[in-house]
């Protein structure tokens, strides 16, 4: 969908940059469309100031985030998707478990592993799996709060499912 405030170059940099995180990372439709809304704030914001996403290198766009959106975390993630985009290269010397969770779904899950009843060893062996799963949405720009049941759930099953196909190196030829 081409905004009048997009310039052509803009909204073709968006629409990659987005699309190939979303098929790389398999967002489901609302996260991706949080996306584009980030690149939208940002996109308006600097045709205010006479400049556009495609102009700009990325030390650039991030002082502008920091000023002009400061607290806008989704507008960060989406600067990280586009750096990413720019620069493939970097995902590969990048490993999904280098992700600590967000500060606020750390303290999400530990409030709830502080009031939960269940045995304190399933307790502790759900609160390592919970962070290890925010960290993988922390890598892909998401927090558990953000996302609804509905959401999380696809997620999960998304990433139990990647992890349960076994790894091309782990396969042994008869």
């Amino acid at each position: 969908m081409q905004h009048a405030f997009l310039s052509k170059e803009d909204a073709s940099l968006i629409d990659g940059a987005v699309q190939a995180a979303a098929a790389r990372r398999t967002w489901i439709p609302k996260t991706t469309e949080r996306y584009y809304q980030a690149f939208h704030r940002l996109a308006k914001s600097l045709k205010a100031r006479g400049q556009t996403i495609a102009a700009l290198d990325h030390h650039a766009l991030l002082a502008h985030a920091k000023t002009a959106h400061e607290g806008d975390k989704q507008i960060s993630f989406a600067l990280e998707v586009l750096l990413e985009h720019r620069d493939p290269a970097i995902l590969e010397r990048r490993n999904p478990a280098d992700h600590p969770p967000s500060t606020k779904d750390k303290s999400l899950i530990e409030a709830a592993a502080a009031a939960s009843k269940r045995p304190k060893k399933a307790v502790e062996a759900s609160v390592k799996n919970l962070l290890r799963f925010a960290g993988a949405l922390a890598g892909c720009g998401q927090e558990i709060d953000q996302l609804d049941h509905i959401e999380l759930l696809e997620l999960a099953k998304t990433a139990v499912s990647q992890q349960s196909e076994p790894h091309p190196r782990a396969r042994h030829d008869p």
